[in-house]
């Protein structure tokens, strides 16, 4: 096992704290901002195909479980590669990694309208994701480095925001576009203005990369896979993602097709879930502060989701208590992520392993990420919607064995 202290003795290895003239001497909110525009702004890749499924079904005549693929396989570069991704923009430098990260989703969603070839949407989707890892595993420690101490809990708290954000504003504007293309394309151009931002009004990081060294980062990694809890609260955040994007990249489909509702309204309703899955994510943050342990915020957002996602899907048929379970559903849930990425700064056997255990983490997020919508695509190809509901119910009594598999210490 490799111990905090031969990580520090390493030659010129990096500090677990700030030196002093390193420390900020006031917090910089407006970069931190710019960071979770970011972060914001990455997110409306992932449901951008949630949002558009209307469209690319009628335009490439797809099916369900093609819809699922395109939204799963974004995530399928996090999920094999976490953690070397993390090593990557390490040794890039975190600020660096940001901006490689944002080019890569604005060059890419200005691509994928150029050409309707389904195995080219794959492609690019596939290096979407690469650009989405890069940007999530490096925002949040140069969020962290933007403020004092004493506002690291709240600045971390407005970043575990940006997916639902991000969900909001997708399904609030996306079905105002009259096309996918469109979607594509304006997508493109937000993420290069988020590029323009944070590369001039972010500081770069103080971790510097001409000392993380190829030797270091496997030490490094080491260190974070010899912590139990890391491991565990990783799957706990695999089996979140996996309820939370069967959730959201298939429910706008159920209120058009199974409720026969409006498009537009779909977008609304779904919107709203994204707004108090961000209440829940800022109350989980206020919780934690209390002294609340993460281990019960987060058995409340499991039970939550597997009881309202099998409800959503399996009794559902009012459209106006579906879409308050899906209030429930997302609000609820909310409040884990906010526990899981709150906890890599104590997690992490040193400051420099930070990125390295949110690779770890977004890992396990990916997995989720690419299982959840595939898994749902194909149930409803072949079972039809009721299907989707049970699926809910087992994974999140999976997630729950999870977290009582051994006691959580952070």
């Amino acid at each position: 096992m490799v111990t905090q202290s031969r990580l520090v003795a390493a030659p010129s290895a990096g500090k677990n704290k700030f030196s002093d003239a390193e420390k900020q001497q006031k917090s910089n909110w407006l970069a931190v901002m710019v960071c979770v525009l970011c972060g914001v702004v990455s997110a409306l890749q992932v449901v951008k195909v949630s949002i558009a499924a209307p469209f690319l079904i009628s335009d490439l005549s797809l099916g369900h479980s093609t819809i699922g693929g395109l939204g799963g396989v974004f995530s399928l570069l996090g999920m094999l590669g976490g953690i070397p991704i993390a090593s990557i923009a390490l040794r890039l430098g975190l600020k660096r990694s940001v901006v490689i990260g944002m080019l890569i989703l604005s060059l890419c969603s200005f691509a994928a309208p150029l050409s309707s070839l389904l195995w080219m949407l794959y492609g690019l989707r596939v290096v979407e994701g690469l650009g989405f890892i890069l940007v999530t595993v490096s925002a949040p420690t140069l969020v962290q480095a933007q403020v004092q101490d004493v506002h690291k809990d709240v600045a971390m708290s407005f970043w575990s925001c940006f997916m639902p954000a991000g969900i909001a504003i997708m399904m609030f504007f996306g079905p105002l576009f009259s096309s996918w293309q469109t979607i594509w394309l304006v997508n493109g151009l937000t993420a290069a203005v988020a590029l323009l931002l944070v590369y001039c009004y972010v500081p770069s990081s103080y971790l510097r990369s001409s000392v993380i060294t190829f030797r270091r980062l496997g030490l490094l990694l080491r260190a974070v896979l010899s912590v139990p809890a890391a491991v565990q609260i990783t799957l706990i955040f695999s089996f979140y993602n996996l309820l939370y994007f069967a959730f959201y990249n298939f429910f706008p489909l159920l209120m058009v097709e199974s409720l026969q509702q409006e498009h537009i309204l779909a977008g609304i309703v779904t919107g709203f879930a994204a707004i108090a899955n961000i209440i829940g994510n800022l109350f989980s943050g206020a919780l934690l502060s209390r002294g609340m342990p993460r281990r019960r915020i987060c058995m409340v957002s499991f039970f939550a989701m597997a009881l309202m996602g099998w409800f959503i899907f399996t009794l559902g048929e009012n459209p106006f208590w579906i879409a308050l379970a899906a209030l429930f559903f997302a609000g609820a849930g909310g409040m884990l992520p906010t526990a899981v990425l709150s906890s890599a700064p104590i997690v992490s056997p040193i400051a420099m392993a930070i990125p390295m255990t949110l690779g770890l983490y977004m890992q396990g997020s990916n997995l989720g990420q690419v299982l959840g919508p595939l898994i749902t695509g194909l149930s409803t190809d072949a079972f039809g919607w009721s299907a989707v509901g049970p699926m809910f119910i087992v994974l999140g009594i999976l997630g729950i064995l999870v977290l009582l598999f051994r006691k959580l210490e952070v």
